[in-house]
């Protein structure tokens, strides 16, 4: 009994010495499969910038791809947003009196045909009346005329009586005529006055479409004739009027590209082209008016407005990127390269739960030769090329410098 007890004794202390050796064994496994991790990590992403999306939520950094954009040479030049005379309409009366109605408002959109206001006045009425008065005069003279033409040449009556008649014809015909074409410049319609209507007021109406700008009167004041009530702008005509220097005009060609930014919103670019070059040279500024159509007229932008611009000559097309995208170090240009494959790889080896390890986005940075800068916007080549749709860092490059440079001093430490 004493040897079975002893062997008994011995077997459970076997079994305890296993199990412990088993245990202790276990953990340096496991430990030893994440230093595998570990290094494979380590090697995957040496010498690349590796952000989670919280880190590029913060740095608010913005990839897309190589640009294409037009590069040249450029004239700096300024000027102002014009109108040509013939889209500016000065809304005036020919007869005065007193403004009955004037519905519209500075700034307010019109279209051909609106009505802009009402002017009444006694003589008003009175030419209708006069008009009126002329047109029966005259159709009794023509009667008379030809009552003595056939009396003439019967030998009825003397030459001189129907000489008489046709001159007084002529004379009244005459005065008919300009008051018809005085009645029709301010807007009546002369065969219903004729047939016996008489309008009350003047009515005016837009002659253009357009927006409304300087208005000068208001209901109940008493204006003289020929005096300017409103004026209408045709806005989607504005063009630029840009001085250019004497020592650039042989430069100059119908139909060059220029961007404009007009002072109101000075980070928007307006394009356009020369339409027209003036021909007079500014004796005290030295300059040239260039006239330059827009392709686009923002509702924002406002006659005389003062723009900036740039007329582009020698125009090429090239790769471009934002002056955000790039960054200088040891003398060198560089940009900061989405790696997708890498990015995959590293998603495959992360076994963890932890936010700060998820969602990473792995980026290479990739050397360029900065060529010619536009303004924000730089000319590159490659110094190893790629393909034109590579997602590219185009702001928050500095960051992603800095991010570099911390991993490679804390390595170092």
């Amino acid at each position: 009994m004493k040897v079975l007890s002893k062997n008994i004794h011995t077997l459970l202390l076997s079994v305890f010495l296993l199990s412990m050796f088993s245990c202790s064994n276990k953990q340096p496994l496991n430990d030893k499969k994440e230093e595998v991790h570990e290094s494979e990590e380590h090697e995957l992403i040496e010498g690349k910038v590796v952000l989670n999306k919280v880190q590029r939520d913060a740095i608010n950094i913005k990839i897309g791809s190589i640009q294409k954009r037009v590069m040249a040479g450029t004239i700096k030049t300024n000027g102002r947003l014009v109108i040509a005379p013939a889209e500016r309409v000065n809304i005036t009366t020919y007869i005065g009196g007193i403004v009955k109605q004037i519905p519209i408002l500075d700034g307010k959109k019109v279209d051909k045909g609106d009505f802009i206001a009402e002017i009444a006045h006694p003589d008003i009425i009175r030419i209708q009346q006069s008009y009126q008065k002329v047109f029966h005069k005259m159709g009794y003279l023509q009667k008379e005329m030809q009552r003595q033409k056939v009396l003439f040449k019967g030998d009825v009556a003397a030459g001189k009586q129907y000489e008489k008649a046709s001159s007084d014809f002529q004379m009244v015909q005459s005065e008919y005529n300009g008051m018809k074409m005085q009645l029709k410049m301010i807007g009546y319609d002369t065969d219903k006055i004729e047939a016996g209507k008489i309008y009350p007021s003047l009515r005016l109406f837009a002659p253009i479409s357009g927006f409304v700008s300087d208005i000068n009167v208001q209901s109940g004041q008493y204006i003289n004739a020929n005096s300017s009530i409103a004026t209408i702008l045709n806005i989607e005509k504005l063009h630029a009027d840009m001085q250019v220097y004497e020592k650039d005009i042989e430069k100059l060609r119908i139909g060059q590209n220029v961007r404009l930014t007009a002072t109101t919103s000075p980070s928007r670019e307006i394009t356009g082209q020369i339409f027209s070059i003036g021909k007079e040279l500014n004796p005290k500024s030295k300059t040239v008016v260039v006239h330059v159509s827009l392709d686009t007229v923002f509702s924002d932008l406002k006659a005389d407005g003062f723009v900036n611009g740039e007329i582009l000559f020698g125009e090429k097309q090239a790769e471009v990127l934002p002056e955000s995208a790039m960054v200088e170090l040891a003398g060198k240009y560089y940009v900061f390269v989405f790696d997708k494959q890498v990015t995959k790889e590293l998603a495959e080896l992360t076994h963890t739960k932890d936010e700060m390890q998820e969602d990473r986005f792995v980026f290479d940075m990739v050397e360029v030769i900065p060529i010619k800068k536009q303004n924000s916007y730089i000319e590159v080549k490659f110094v190893k090329p790629v393909k034109s749709d590579t997602d590219i860092v185009l702001d928050g490059a500095f960051y992603l410098l800095s991010d570099m440079k911390k991993g490679e001093t804390e390595h170092s430490h």
